[in-house]
């Protein structure tokens, strides 16, 4: 049967607004389009990108909209994928349809959504005048989401080198702005660091109803990294560090059906990180690497150098939920995979959440605890049967579906590549373990899942 197809042409043009700013915006549909503040992040950087890089930032704008007007049939179509035809007016056509770039676009696509993209771009005149010149300072770049790998990485990073740093976030949450400049100012204020946050808004303007668009939204990452990708060609820097830990970056699926299709993210993952990598050297004309500098630790490490420097406040105020903000009292729902692993991470960490963070509570008082609902346990019990299936991995050898997974979808190309990412995965497992042993001690009822003997 074929696959559900959609259809779109994306049209940009300069409009103000009525906060006095100019927006690029993007028709979509004749009712939909997407608006973004790209004055505001050229200001930032003193207008210092090219054309080139304004038809990148286009391009995935486009995307970041189509991505979600385009819903998945996941009853017909095999793991929700689908086939899309965009059409975009850049001020380089030629560029674009004939470079080496025209065939990574497809296939980031095809990694992210598990999609089939076809592209077609039209020619058009930009609208300002790019002061490019390549003279940028060099600071480094840094993707910033406000979550709890983000800040956790940077203050990692500023505490080994709290040289000039640039936290670049695509702001499209109506809160996460005022959390970034939040974080930014407590982590420079600790490390004496000089930490601008660069916050450029990006909405999708006049949607349709949420039913009916799409939620996975698994391409956004495309726009995130394009952004700060804009930045590090503006400032002449020669990375953009992505700060995400290395078992979050890899994400081996929880259970062997969610490897299909779009139903696992890869925005961190390390060929998604190379393929924008090549895509945004060839734009750039010099070489620009995405790279992943915590890719040898797990989250649980990041935020216990995150306490021992005395920022777990600033932990405490980091959001992971996927379903955030959950419309209850408590901001986060606690059962979304993003959740447990948080929780798994803030515990084996040294940070211990208040009562009342979460709409369900799995890690803390044994009667909340085990009063959660069942249909609020399959993430749990998906993660308790991975880490059972990751007891191969104490006896040195590595899963076969392990390897499956992480050559297939480009981890590494070489299977004897792999083994420090496999040495990463037995201490999360380890982590998990203590965290079972702590459970049971506790009186949690989901702690004794797991068979004893993998417990042990």
């Amino acid at each position: 049967m074929p696959r559900t197809e959609h259809e779109f042409v994306v049209t940009f043009s300069w409009r103000g607004h009525k906060d006095g700013a100019d927006y690029l915006v993007g028709q979509v549909t004749s009712d939909t389009w997407v608006r973004f503040a790209e004055y505001e992040l050229a200001k930032s950087v003193f207008h210092r990108f090219g054309p080139r890089v304004g038809d990148l930032i286009r391009i995935a704008l486009s995307v970041f909209a189509v991505d979600r007007m385009a819903r998945r049939d996941w009853r017909r179509d095999s793991g929700g994928s689908r086939v899309i035809r965009l059409g975009v007016n850049v001020t380089d056509p030629d560029f674009w349809r004939d470079g080496a770039v025209i065939q990574l676009l497809p296939e980031v696509m095809e990694l992210v959504g598990s999609d089939t993209w076809h592209f077609e771009f039209y020619g058009c005149e930009p609208e300002f005048d790019y002061l490019y010149t390549d003279e940028g300072s060099a600071p480094r770049v840094c993707m910033y989401s406000g979550g709890l790998d983000s800040v956790a990485g940077l203050a990692r990073i500023l505490h080994q080198d709290p040289s000039p740093i640039l936290a670049v976030t695509t702001g499209h949450q109506a809160l996460q702005c005022r959390r970034v400049i939040e974080h930014t100012a407590r982590l420079s204020a600790r490390y004496g660091a000089d930490l601008r946050p660069i916050i450029p808004r990006a909405a999708l303007v006049n949607p349709p109803e949420w039913k009916r668009q799409e939620s996975t939204q698994r391409c956004r990452s495309f726009l995130f990294a394009a952004i700060a990708g804009a930045v590090a060609c503006a400032e002449g820097s020669s990375e953009v560090m992505v700060l995400e830990n290395g078992v979050g970056a890899v994400n081996v699926p929880l259970m062997p059906g969610m490897a299909v299709g779009a139903r696992t993210t890869k925005s961190s993952h390390p060929r998604f990180l190379r393929l924008m990598s090549d895509i945004l050297s060839g734009v750039a004309g010099r070489r620009i690497d995405y790279v992943l500098p915590h890719r040898g630790r797990t989250k649980a490490e990041l935020v216990r150098a995150l306490a021992e420097d005395g920022l777990s406040e600033v932990a405490l105020s980091s959001v992971s939920c996927v379903h955030y903000p959950v419309r209850a009292a408590a901001k986060q729902c606690g059962y979304c995979p993003a959740c447990i692993g948080r929780r798994q991470a803030m515990l084996s960490g040294g940070i211990n959440e208040p009562n009342g963070t979460y709409q369900y509570d799995l890690f803390g008082q044994r009667q909340l605890v085990n009063a959660v609902p069942n249909d609020k346990l399959d993430a749990l019990k998906a993660n308790l049967l991975q880490i059972e299936d990751l007891r191969e991995l104490e006896d040195g050898g590595t899963p076969d579906w392990f390897l499956q997974y992480a050559l297939g979808t480009g981890v590494e190309e070489h299977a004897e590549s792999l083994e420090p990412w496999a040495d990463l995965w037995r201490r999360y497992r380890n982590e998990w373990l203590e965290l079972i042993s702590f459970g049971r001690s506790r009186g949690w009822r989901w702690a004794h899942w797991l068979s004893p003997c993998v417990a042990a």
